[in-house]
């Protein structure tokens, strides 16, 4: 992988941007401190700055007083920096903000009964509509008292589906 690709995609994470910044701003850090100035996981931290060293944007020192390995920016890192900073300056501010439409959240409330009629008719509907389709659809090796036993059991389980969610409903009443 060339040297140019790996810097893009070290760049392309504001995790790493992030990091690069924290590290110019208040210099060499280890792992430990960079999760804790970012608010993320240490283990997310550790990811990113293997990332940036295999990118050439950092390297790694011991820091003999503490007992950790500190890292610090590359002059590359340094440049790419700074070029972005210039880029964002140079980017002009839009004149005029559109307002932000404001998402409509659908209410529960309005939901309940739709899905309290879906939940009541919706199994009872394909249970008589499986048990009609297997009756009525031609099938050479059923004769009709299997055709009829299927329209049966499926009328069954759609009134039995019925009974379970009037007791259901009705349980819920009274508590």
């Amino acid at each position: 992988m060339s040297a140019d690709k790996r810097l893009v995609e070290a760049l392309g994470d504001m995790t790493r941007y992030q990091i690069l910044k924290l590290i110019k701003e208040e210099g060499p850090m280890s792992v430990s401190d960079m999760s804790v100035k970012l608010n993320k996981h240490r283990a997310t931290i550790d990811k990113h700055v293997k990332q940036l060293m295999k990118a050439g944007l950092l390297v790694r020192k011991e820091d003999p007083e503490r007992g950790v390995f500190v890292y610090m920016l590359t002059d590359a890192a340094i440049n790419v920096i700074e070029g972005i900073e210039r880029a964002k300056e140079s980017v002009p501010k839009p004149i005029i903000e559109m307002p932000v439409k404001k998402i409509r959240r659908i209410k529960i409330k309005k939901i309940l009964p739709i899905l309290k009629v879906l939940l009541v008719y919706g199994p009872s509907s394909f249970f008589i509509a499986l048990g009609i389709i297997g009756f009525f659809i031609p099938e050479p090796d059923v004769r009709f008292l299997g055709r009829f036993i299927w329209l049966m059991l499926m009328l069954i389980l759609a009134l039995v589906w019925n009974i379970l969610i009037r007791r259901m409903s009705e349980g819920s009443r009274k508590s």
